[in-house]
């Protein structure tokens, strides 16, 4: 008996003893994962943009926007030019460059520095009045030449072929990319020099064709179509939407044809791809590459989503 009851005393020691280790390691690993999760949060906190470096970040892209904007910007007055530019500078007292030129449309590509001195990569489309000869200038659409009353009388009597050696004004596009300087002052962006025109080479994306290689069945093609020519008509649309789908027509355009009409399964389909080619007064023709999702309902389809990603 007293064997035993030293063998339960040392089994009972030794249960103590191993549940009081497996205590011991249980709390240095929840310890250490602690330790790990705390420093991770606290490495997201110091990357995480606060409202004011948000809006530090979107003033810089405006003021350069702007400013890239008035620069490219040429009326043929130098007092216009300064005072517009006089908004963003000091002392503008800048040469105004000799020739007509708006800018039609401008986009922020990125911003780069840090601290308070960044630089703005701008790229604007614009239109300038570029002197072409005659030739040249007759393969423009006439919407492109500006012309005088004076210059439609004699174009009217005597034609372009009299003129071959003269040139004529014409609307031709450009795009310039320009790296803008802007400093924050307490805050605020300025801008603290004249853009520079650079490469407009940026990182080029591809258009993704999506994984389908089915070929829609006849009865899906023939929804698409029935669809997409009433959402490019402005027509009605309750009776082929799921119920809260956010899909709305856009009237003003024509739906002139569907091509290609792809699905993820031939059989029961639920997201297709489609190509048509659209119109709308002015423009002829027009392609559109289409996502939809689709909800099979009673032999039919009713549309849930349409985008232009899969």
């Amino acid at each position: 008996m007293g064997y035993q009851t030293f063998d339960r005393v040392m089994l009972y020691r030794w249960l103590a003893g191993g549940f009081l280790w497996l205590l011991i390691i249980a709390v240095v690993v929840v310890s250490i994962r602690s330790t790990n999760i705390a420093a991770q949060a606290g490495r997201i906190a110091a990357r995480a943009v606060t409202a004011d470096q948000e809006q530090a970040a979107a003033g810089i892209r405006e003021v350069a926007r702007a400013f890239a904007v008035e620069w490219a910007t040429w009326t043929g007055s130098p007092d216009d030019y300064n005072r517009r530019l006089g908004v963003f500078l000091k002392k503008p007292d800048v040469v105004l460059p000799e020739g007509i030129q708006e800018v039609t449309s401008s986009a922020v590509i990125f911003v780069e520095g840090g601290g308070d001195k960044y630089s703005a990569r701008v790229l604007l489309h614009a239109r300038r009045l570029t002197p072409l000869s005659v030739s040249e200038a007759q393969v423009l659409l006439q919407a492109f030449v500006p012309v005088t009353r004076d210059d439609l009388i004699r174009f009217g009597q005597q034609g372009f072929s009299s003129n071959q050696d003269k040139t004529v004004p014409a609307w031709r596009d450009y795009l310039i990319c320009v790296n803008v300087p802007v400093q924050l002052r307490e805050g605020r962006p300025e801008i603290t020099g004249l853009p520079v025109i650079v490469s407009s080479a940026n990182g080029q994306g591809e258009i993704a064709e999506p994984q389908f290689n089915e070929t829609a069945p006849p009865e899906f093609a023939a929804f698409v179509r029935q669809f997409l020519g009433l959402y490019f008509g402005g027509g009605t649309l309750a009776n082929f939407l799921v119920p809260g789908a956010r899909v709305a027509p856009v009237p003003g355009w024509k739906l002139e044809s569907v091509g290609e009409v792809r699905v993820n399964n031939s059989k029961v389909p639920d997201r297709g791809y489609v190509r048509a080619t659209v119109s709308a007064p002015g423009l002829g023709r027009m392609e559109q590459r289409i996502h939809m999702q689709v909800q099979p309902e009673r032999g039919s389809y009713l549309v849930k989503d349409i985008s232009a990603i899969e």
